[in-house]
């Protein structure tokens, strides 16, 4: 007889033609699966809008270093896309239909027997768990990880605050997250967990930096700071290379792929880096500098404060929960002159980049994806009173 299984409601996922996609939300099903569960994801391809969803496989099984196994299901369905725009609700309605249609015709095909729908980010997975929840009685949750609030404008609050009525729970990854819910209406505080985004320990610690630098061949000598991320103009790669141009002895990498090009004589890297090397880029450098307008709680600073780095980013509410005076500097990302006087600062003061540095380490243990992942688990439980425990094999404590 088949357990149960948790299954994961994502709308993009690492695959063979683009492994670097959302690879935050693979190491949440992979913990999962370490942590003792039975997990699937199901990730419907738009097959319309993506001529590469044609060719992945409909379903697949990944092995955790740990020797534990994830099965990743994509069945197609049609998208009319979800970017604010003409025809709002219209689209996304559509879009958020078929991908439900696309989940519950993958739980007849595959032989899915799920025990909880958890949504990876608001729409369309978070509706959709929602939704499958009144169709099936199957316990729901998602994770409200975006950098803005679009639920007004993909149904209207009221519309959504009637979809979610069936949720049992929402995770948001900042308290800002948790503000634009609770100020939209949708949910209920006593419904809501904070929980800020994790990385996997084991993977992104300290290297030795000239050892990294002689990888990459950088200097072993230079100043470098930089910073991992799409190259455009919400991350602020082009911010970063003005405040880095206008200081003596200051070099930069952009780890990323966008819109923006922000290669110069003292750009060392411009271009993508592969997630198992990310480690080693980070080490190398000597702060990370991320001058972003939106975030939900950003991975990428997460990863650099366990790679053990002095941190320089946004003074705005979705970094408070991973970044105070004990680790970073927050300047306004807008203001070319602030980020470059911090950047001055850490250059010129040492004692000031170790202490951050130090701070980071410090903080590393407490965003640790395993011990997330296990309190989310903990938390979802109690929120069904026991229903995510029949998909458990045993899982072990953290």
């Amino acid at each position: 007889m088949m357990m149960k299984q948790l299954v994961i409601l994502a709308n993009k996922y690492p695959n063979e033609f683009d492994p670097n996609i959302n690879v935050f939300t693979q190491q949440t099903a992979w913990t999962f699966a370490d942590l003792g569960y039975e997990c699937v994801v199901v990730c419907p391809s738009a097959v319309n809008l993506n001529k590469t969803n044609r060719k992945l496989p409909l379903e697949t099984v990944e092995m955790t270093e740990q020797g534990n196994s994830v099965r990743v299901v994509r069945p197609c369905y049609l998208s009319m896309g979800q970017r604010p725009g003409p025809l709002n609700k219209q689209r996304v309605s559509f879009t958020v239909s078929n991908y439900v249609g696309a989940a519950k015709k993958a739980l007849r095909d595959f032989s899915i027997d799920p025990a909880l729908f958890f949504g990876e980010f608001l729409c369309p997975c978070g509706v959709a768990a929602a939704k499958l929840s009144k169709t099936t009685g199957v316990p729901s949750f998602f994770q409200s990880g975006e950098g803005l609030y679009f639920g007004d404008r993909y149904f209207g609050n009221d519309a959504l605050a009637k979809v979610f009525d069936s949720l049992c729970g929402v995770v948001a990854v900042s308290q800002n997250n948790r503000d634009y819910l609770l100020h939209a209406g949708v949910v209920k505080p006593k419904q809501v967990l904070i929980s800020p985004n994790g990385c996997r320990g084991d993977r992104f610690y300290p290297r030795d930096k000239k050892a990294s630098r002689r990888l990459l061949g950088w200097d072993e000598n230079a100043f470098v700071v930089g910073m991992v991320g799409r190259l455009e103009t919400e991350k602020g790669p082009l911010r970063l290379k003005q405040a880095a141009e206008s200081l003596e002895a200051v070099y930069f990498a952009c780890a990323g792929k966008g819109p923006q090009d922000p290669s110069c004589e003292r750009c060392l890297n411009a271009g993508p880096v592969d997630n198992s090397e990310l480690p080693i880029f980070l080490s190398a450098l000597d702060a990370f500098v991320l001058p972003t307008q939106i975030e939900g709680c950003c991975t990428a600073i997460v990863e650099a404060i366990s790679c053990g780095l002095p941190i320089i980013s946004a003074d705005r509410s979705f970094n408070y929960d991973i970044c105070g005076d004990d680790n970073s500097i927050l300047v306004d990302p807008d203001d070319i002159n602030a980020i470059a006087a911090a950047i001055a600062r850490l250059r010129d003061d040492g004692e000031l980049r170790a202490r951050l540095a130090q701070g980071s380490l410090d903080r590393a243990p407490r965003l640790e994806l395993r011990k997330r992942v296990a309190s989310i688990a903990n938390w979802m439980d109690m929120m069904t009173n026991g229903a995510l425990a029949t998909c458990k094999v045993g899982a072990a404590n953290v």
